[in-house]
This record gives C-alpha cells, sequence and structure tokens, in this order.
C-alpha cells in the first residue's frame, strides 16, 4: 500500500528556521508590543469611553482579538517544534516565554472585560451593534452576562 500523506510536517514552511526563525521571534516581539501598547490604550481611554466615543474601544477589542489570534499561532506552533524534538533548547525556552505571555493576555482579557461591563447600557447596546462587533457579539453578550 502506497502512502500518500507525509508523516511528518514541514515546520519549516511556516517559520524558515523552525524555533529559531527570525520570523518567529519578529511575531513574539510584535505581541510584546502589541500587549504594551493595548494596555496602554485601555489605561488612557478608561474613563473617556462612553456612548459618544466608542471608537477606541472596538480598536481595543480589535487588537485584543489580534494579539490572541497571533499567540495562539505562535503556542502551537512551538508545541509542534518541541514535539518533532524534545531536545530543542530553543523551543523549550520560547514556550515558557509564550507561557509568561499568555498571562499576560489572560490579564489583558479581564482587563478589556471590565471595560466592556463599565459601559453605560446604552453606550454598550450601540456597540454591541456596530458593524465590526457583529461577528463576536454573541460571545461579548454572553461574556457580558457573567461579569
Amino acid at each position: 500500500m502506497n502512502q500518500l500523506v507525509v508523516q511528518n510536517w514541514n515546520l519549516n514552511s511556516l517559520y524558515e528556521g523552525g524555533s529559531r526563525s527570525i520570523q518567529l521571534a519578529k511575531l513574539i516581539s510584535r505581541i510584546v508590543d502589541q500587549l504594551y501598547i493595548v494596555n496602554d490604550e485601555i489605561r488612557v481611554h478608561k474613563m473617556a469611553i462612553g456612548k459618544q466615543n466608542l471608537q477606541p474601544l472596538l480598536s481595543i477589542v480589535q487588537q485584543f482579538q489580534l494579539i490572541l489570534s497571533e499567540w495562539e499561532e505562535v503556542d502551537e506552533f512551538l508545541l509542534c517544534s518541541y514535539s518533532e524534538n524534545v531536545n530543542n533548547s530553543s523551543a523549550i525556552s520560547l514556550i515558557e516565554k509564550n507561557d509568561n505571555l499568555k498571562v499576560e493576555i489572560d490579564t489583558l482579557k479581564v482587563k478589556v472585560s471590565q471595560l466592556l461591563a463599565s459601559l453605560p447600557e446604552d453606550a454598550w447596546n450601540e456597540f454591541i451593534n456596530l458593524k465590526e462587533i457583529q461577528p463576536i457579539s454573541f460571545y461579548l453578550e454572553n461574556k457580558k452576562r457573567y461579569l
């Protein structure tokens, strides 16, 4: 019987150099930078966000989604890289760094949730009906109920 599917993934096709990839390092660095930026935006806009100014909140939510998506990509890649070679010290080091990033992302998630929960009802209704928010409105509505 002929084997039609290669048993091993070519991780270099995702990030040339595997866990030592310059592209991967840049992505991790961008995630760190974005975490700093979004945390700063939350601090700056915490009191200013209201019905008349939903754009900063929209930006914060969109940036948070991007951070989380990119972090998940890095995390899954690193786990695959480690699975491919459990002695890969570079992958192990990056997994530890990525675990620390996850803590920061979870903290940011709490801040974003608190920010959403603090919106007055009329501002919340306007926000949840924004075209850009519609794809995640169900999730946000449920999240707000439990805050």
